[in-house]
């Protein structure tokens, strides 16, 4: 693999998921006396169907109500603000570019990608 070529142990894919599999792999890794790469799958939000269905609106969550699946609290958070805030200073300088890596809402962009497609560049999980 790539990571080989760089000097790395590679293990995995180990399904993170199987708490078995993945304690046994770190174990070994652990035990390696070199420089390890741990390549773990994962589904976001797996195990609660809320978010599972909208994996990105639980990315970075605060306190919520798990029955619901909605926050506790209705404030604006840092993604909402910055989002806003972007978007006004787009409107008066064309040299602003957003870049997000495939997170789109979760970082608050979701409004400058519709206003300034152009100007919008998701590099997707890099």
């Amino acid at each position: 693999t790539m990571f080989e070529d760089m000097g790395f142990t590679y293990l995995g894919p180990v399904n993170g998921h199987d708490v078995g599999q993945l304690t046994n792999t770190l174990k070994w890794a652990k035990d390696l006396n070199c420089p390890v790469l741990v390549h773990v799958h994962t589904k976001k939000g797996k195990g609660y169907p809320p978010a599972e269905r909208e994996p990105e609106r639980y990315h970075g969550v605060g306190k919520f109500d798990p029955r619901m699946g909605v926050p506790r609290e209705h404030k604006r958070d840092f993604s909402a603000v910055f989002g806003d805030e972007l978007c006004k200073l787009a409107k008066n300088d064309e040299t602003i570019c957003a870049i997000t890596a495939a997170m789109r809402d979760g970082t608050g962009l979701h409004d400058f990608s519709e206003q300034y497609p152009v100007r919008f560049f998701d590099v997707g999980i890099a």
